[in-house]
């Protein structure tokens, strides 16, 4: 599968068509948000969100509660949701860099990678439903 335009994306979001993973990219973050918000209250229920959605800060969470957040099953859901806002921020994502040089390679490197609902990225699989905005 290869990239999709915001509105290809946002009309399969309506039209209740879901992919596992959505990697989010671009430089206008209000394309990003307008997604976001259509996948946080658009595909769980008020009931269903209390056990099945689960909102994590890159700045927070380390890739294992991630990975532990993706493992559970839904309960009494077809889905479960997990957003990850900000997620460039993760810090074992992005190791500390040692000299100058090295900084200036990971923040260019965070500029181009970063992750939302799921995760941005520069090298992507096709696992998803994949967004350049």
């Amino acid at each position: 599968m290869g990239l999709k335009s915001f509105e290809e994306l946002r009309r399969d979001l309506k039209n209740k068509i879901y992919y596992p993973v959505y990697l989010l990219q671009g430089e206008e973050p209000y394309y990003i948000d307008q997604l976001s918000h259509l996948i946080e209250n658009g595909v769980l229920d008020e009931m269903e969100k209390e056990f099945n959605q689960t909102i994590l800060y890159g700045k927070d969470c380390d890739p294992m509660q991630l990975v532990s957040a993706a493992k559970r099953f839904p309960m009494m859901s077809n889905y479960q949701v997990i957003i990850v806002k900000e997620a460039q921020e993760i810090k074992a994502f992005f190791p500390k860099a040692k000299n100058k040089e090295d900084d200036k390679k990971g923040r260019e490197r965070k500029c181009r990678t970063t992750c939302k609902l799921s995760c941005k990225s520069s090298t992507l699989h096709p696992i998803g439903a994949l967004c350049k905005v």
